[in-house]
């Protein structure tokens, strides 16, 4: 697509792809946060196709998912596309979660979403921050009912960025109080829009 102005010819999904890409392309994806330059973020919004925003969607032993009190086996499981690519997450302690940082834009709707399969963790919780008021946009929100042992569950969450808010972290496990346990992920997703598309993986 040819990309001439910024103020009207620029979706808001093309935009989050060059920042991806131009993030990538300058060496400046570091500690699981996507860099944002001064004044490339605009405050308007045109939704299209779904882009996945997470870097290593299927790789959480990767360094961009910062990670505390989890330890990470890669490649454990059989995902739900049938290859052994899920991983094992092992929960050291009752604060514990796993994270990545993400530019957005202020007041837009985005649905996050993950694959989860039980393990020997008797409960989980996710949640979404805005790094930039340093405030909760989802609390922490059990969603153990919603997994089971035998089949994957597809989980989701949408929300609308706050006023001013630019940078959030979606946590897909967050001090859930079991200090000590078990659980199978795969397959993230962070997307523009109020509707869970298909995933998209993103190495």
């Amino acid at each position: 697509r040819y990309i001439g102005d910024w103020s009207s010819d620029v979706c808001s999904s093309d935009l989050h792809v060059l920042l991806r890409e131009f993030n990538r392309v300058l060496g400046l994806h570091l500690e699981g946060h996507v860099v944002m330059l001064p004044g490339m973020m605009p405050s308007w919004s045109r939704g299209s196709a779904a882009v996945n925003l997470f870097t290593k969607t299927e790789q959480f032993d990767h360094g961009n998912w910062i990670k505390t009190a989890i330890t990470v086996a890669a490649n454990t499981t059989v995902a739900p596309d049938g290859a052994t690519t899920a991983e094992t997450l092992t929960v050291t302690s009752g604060l514990h979660n796993i994270r990545q940082d993400v530019a957005v834009l202020p007041s837009t709707q985005y649905t996050f979403s993950w694959h989860a399969l039980r393990g020997t963790m008797t409960d989980l919780h996710y949640a979404v921050f805005n790094m930039n008021a340093l405030s909760f946009i989802v609390p922490d929100t059990s969603y153990y009912a919603s997994t089971n042992s035998s089949t994957w569950s597809r989980i989701s969450v949408t929300f609308t960025t706050p006023v001013g808010c630019t940078t959030i972290r979606p946590w897909m496990l967050r001090d859930s109080g079991v200090a000590s346990g078990t659980v199978f992920l795969w397959g993230a997703q962070l997307e523009i829009g109020g509707a869970m598309n298909p995933y998209v993986p993103v190495g």
